[in-house]
């Protein structure tokens, strides 16, 4: 895998990755039922099938099927493994989904950012997502 530094100080981005054995039998293609999202991208299903896996490989996985942009904290420990599997095949909104679960089982969790997913430790996530309150325009005129 090649992690490269992100312009943000203590993060990672998965840009390029090797080629691992993941098999083209983990993409398969979705039936109407699994397809809850709208959305005009073509609909893909995720066979998750990893136990015991590193979260790199998981991540590098799913950025290589999604082409979702990953940041990984850099006091992230991406080889330490996760369960993350389903007997079904998934999409993307639900591969999210139990991702952060898996990740929450080891002290990490998933956040999105903008059109990005970021993964960070469960105890920085309160920094990292704090709504801010929204003030009208005429709260500035004076």
């Amino acid at each position: 895998m090649s992690v490269k530094n992100s312009k943000r100080k203590g993060m990672n981005r998965l840009d390029s990755v090797q080629k691992e054995d993941i098999g083209d039998d983990r993409i398969a293609s979705c039936g109407d039922a699994a397809m809850t999202q709208k959305s005009e991208s073509p609909k893909v299903c995720l066979r998750l099938n990893f136990r015991k896996a590193p979260i790199h490989s998981v991540l590098n996985y799913l950025h290589n099927a999604t082409a979702l942009p990953i940041e990984v904290e850099r006091n992230v420990e991406i080889e330490r493994t996760i369960q993350l599997w389903n007997d079904e095949p998934v999409n993307k909104e639900e591969a999210i989904k139990l991702l952060k679960e898996a990740l929450n089982e080891e002290g990490y969790t998933a956040i999105r950012k903008g059109g990005m997913l970021a993964i960070i430790r469960r105890q920085d996530a309160k920094k990292h997502f704090i709504p801010l309150p929204r003030l009208s325009c005429s709260s500035f005129a004076g």
